[in-house]
């Protein structure tokens, strides 16, 4: 973790003496008390040389010192909410799914596992409704039942209901196509992004796909995109050299 104080124009490292090899997946301070941080060690992803890690740590004076946990709940991170109204509650999506804790980290409770979850990607909060949380699934096949690619909490993250319908299925052959990528607008909590892959068709990338939902997640919409030419990446087009910009 590193830390600027004149907007980026030079960082220092909060981390280094830690513990040693340290990634980090996530990281997430408090809005109600901004020297409170979150830092979730273990970057979240399954390739070869991804790094785990060892476990959530929280600081209490901006990153100077931090607190180290007494295990490790997990050691992947993909993101960490922290509600805007109290600095001990807090949500983080992990490889072992969705876990909540009320006490700044001590304890945990467990809204989102199940045994059909690669894990939980995403935690995004409503910016003017704190009690409404999405949260993106990552499903090792079909998502379980009662599960959904995008599921929807009107309580905090307490309990939770399917929000993925009109979503693209998961694939059943190849668990890495399943994860996905969701925001909210800071502008209209109902209005959802999610970025997804589909199974390629003949070979070659996987096809990428961005949905939109008006209505938090009831109904999805692809968005128009540019089909891909030959020779460029799913979702891309490569320029003519006719069509190109010219340098100035």
């Amino acid at each position: 973790m590193w830390k600027s104080t004149d907007s980026g124009l030079t960082w220092r490292s909060l981390t280094d003496g830690l513990v040693s090899d340290l990634s980090v997946g996530a990281l997430a301070y408090a809005p109600s008390d901004p020297n409170v941080l979150y830092l979730g060690t273990g970057e979240g992803g399954y390739a070869i040389d991804f790094i785990p890690g060892i476990g959530l740590v929280r600081s209490e004076d901006g990153g100077e010192t931090w607190i180290l946990p007494d295990y490790a709940i997990a050691s992947m991170f993909f993101a960490i909410s922290v509600d805007p109204r109290d600095a001990d509650s807090l949500l983080v999506a992990t490889n072992g799914g969705l876990y909540a804790s009320a006490d700044g980290g001590v304890t945990w409770t467990f809204p989102l596992v199940t045994g059909g979850l690669k894990g939980v990607t995403e935690v995004v909060r409503s910016a003017t409704d704190p009690d409404l949380v999405y949260a993106a699934l990552w499903c090792t096949g079909a998502c379980p039942a009662g599960y959904a690619r995008v599921m929807r909490s009107t309580d905090s993250g307490a309990t939770w209901a399917p929000a993925g319908a009109g979503l693209p299925a998961t694939s059943t052959t190849d668990w890495s196509l399943n994860r996905n990528s969701l925001t909210v607008s800071a502008a209209n909590d109902q209005i959802l992004t999610v970025g997804l892959n589909l199974p390629p068709t003949g070979g070659g990338d996987p096809p990428a796909r961005v949905y939109r939902s008006p209505d938090g997640g009831a109904s999805w919409l692809e968005l128009a995109g540019r089909a891909p030419t030959s020779g460029s990446r799913a979702g891309t087009t490569t320029p003519s050299p006719a069509s190109r910009p010219t340098p100035t």
